[in-house]
């Protein structure tokens, strides 16, 4: 228990990190021009932390009682059926960990491209979507039953393939701290991101994946390594444009208001 809640409170320490840095930077800018309208009244904001806090203690509640209650019933299902053991093959071990994280990142890919493609299981990823000002805090914005889904998908994926415990402990840690660095708003050094964006997800484009427009959004789904949307034809090269993007997705697929009970509610919302 004591080792799960470490693992769990990673993302959130991350989260809250890249907050500060947003938090300073719109402190910044507010101080630079007073007279400037904000977008949010400060109620808004303190009653968006608190719902998408909520939210992600429900989330992890959910994690918790996954990984405590569910796992071995899961081995015992699935290990017979195992397709390849991918920790027993006959290579350097410096190797089988590269493959082996390469393959949990993978399944990652399909994971998330899975939930955008499986109509019920993208009535629980939109909650993630419905945020139309995607930021560190976003991070948070998951449905609690996806939570659930993404954990069973996941775990079998990596039952079938035999990938070592040891590794999937560092690419959650790796992923865990990754996520609120996709979703942040601050601006990153272009040339430094474009770089990076040939090896691993940064911002922009991640920023493309929450489009409103669902040309934009139905691509780039890596969660780590972007190179697997370029392999798999799911790429869009994020542009400089004058027009900022519009964040979010139809009204009637989004929740009525900011509360934990719309959230919740958001799958089984008729549309």
């Amino acid at each position: 228990m004591s080792n799960n809640l470490l693992f769990l409170s990673l993302g959130p320490l991350s989260v809250l990190v890249f907050l500060l840095l947003e938090y300073w930077r719109n402190t910044v800018k507010a101080n630079k021009n007073k007279a400037k309208k904000q977008v949010k009244t400060k109620e808004k904001k303190i009653k968006r932390l608190t719902v998408y806090l909520l939210i992600a203690l429900t989330g992890l509640a959910v994690s918790l009682f996954s990984s405590n209650n569910l796992l071995m019933p899961l081995v015992t299902v699935f290990s017979p059926l195992e397709i390849i053991s991918i920790s027993s093959i006959a290579i350097p071990l410096y190797l089988n960990m590269i493959l082996s994280f390469l393959s949990i990142d993978l399944c990652q890919y399909w994971v998330h491209r899975l939930h955008h493609k499986i109509p019920f299981l993208w009535r629980l990823h939109r909650l993630h979507h419905s945020d139309k000002n995607v930021d560190a805090l976003t991070t948070f914005l998951h449905h609690p039953i996806e939570i659930l889904s993404t954990f069973v998908v996941s775990i079998t994926l990596y039952i079938l393939f035999d990938i070592p415990m040891i590794i999937l402990l560092a690419y959650s840690i790796v992923f865990s701290l990754h996520a609120a660095f996709t979703h942040t708003s601050l601006t990153i050094n272009p040339r430094l991101e474009k770089y990076l964006g040939y090896v691993i997800v940064t911002p922009s484009i991640h920023r493309l994946h929450h489009a409103l427009d669902f040309r934009e959004s139905n691509s780039n789904f890596g969660q780590v390594f972007s190179f697997w949307d370029r392999l798999f034809g799911s790429y869009i090269k994020p542009e400089p444009t004058k027009k900022a993007l519009i964040f979010g997705i139809s009204k009637d697929q989004s929740p009525v208001s900011i509360s934990l009970k719309n959230f919740l509610v958001n799958p089984i919302r008729k549309n």
